[in-house]
């Protein structure tokens, strides 16, 4: 009896220590995924509140449609300021992240930012780690590809991670308000353009949102 009365008393401890384990786990997860408007007073971007307008149409069935697993690996929403892109991109990040999966949204200026920081000696994040996590992160959500205007070796280390997913299938989606023409023009940008906006591999999505800014009355 008393065997079974010392098992009986470690039960509550395992279960209590399970708990702690799983809430720190999603915690972590949580600060992986680093989804934006989470702050106090602001409104997280979703499917539910996104409002449709023309020029909309196919770029929210695409978003839809990566946010269940469907469709190839690299999706990529092109378009104007305000034209929804970016609502689009949170909006899948917060359904899959419902979903159970690990992601990572990040800002592309933020990115080239955190790399950089990363290089230097008393650096809080360690480089090669902050690589790894952006290559491996089983879904990278990137915003506004070509606004960083960043160096060249900020741009070299954009093009390596981008190019490292793209290449072994790892699903990255991003938006861009540069034509694949634009982007080509910017120094460093060549390889990632040729990658970013092929259509012929099957490997991407390329939807162009002709919607105008929304913020703009009429």
């Amino acid at each position: 009896m008393e065997g079974m009365g010392v098992a009986v008393a470690e039960i509550p401890t395992l279960a209590c220590h399970c708990d702690e384990q799983a809430r720190e786990k999603e915690a972590r997860r949580v600060r992986l995924a680093n989804l934006p408007h989470e702050g106090p007073g602001q409104t997280p971007l979703s499917f539910a509140n996104f409002k449709p307008r023309a020029g909309t149409e196919q770029a929210q069935r695409a978003a839809e449609e990566y946010a269940k697993g469907e469709g190839p690996p690299l999706l990529v929403l092109a378009g104007t300021f305000g034209s929804g892109k970016s609502h689009l991109l949170e909006a899948v990040g917060r359904q899959m992240f419902t979903g159970g999966f690990s992601l990572r949204f990040e800002q592309s200026v933020d990115l080239l930012d955190k790399l950089r920081a990363s290089f230097q000696d008393d650096a809080a994040e360690d480089f090669e780690d902050l690589m790894g996590m952006y290559r491996n992160v089983p879904v990278f959500l990137l915003d506004d590809l070509g606004a960083e205007k960043g160096t060249e070796w900020a741009v070299e280390r954009l093009t390596a991670i981008l190019d490292d997913r793209i290449r072994n299938g790892k699903r990255t989606m991003l938006t861009t308000n540069l034509s694949h023409r634009d982007m080509d023009r910017l120094p460093g940008y060549g390889r990632l353009a040729s990658r970013i906006f092929d259509q012929r591999s099957g490997a991407s999505r390329l939807v162009v949102l002709s919607a105008t800014d929304y913020r703009l009355k009429g």
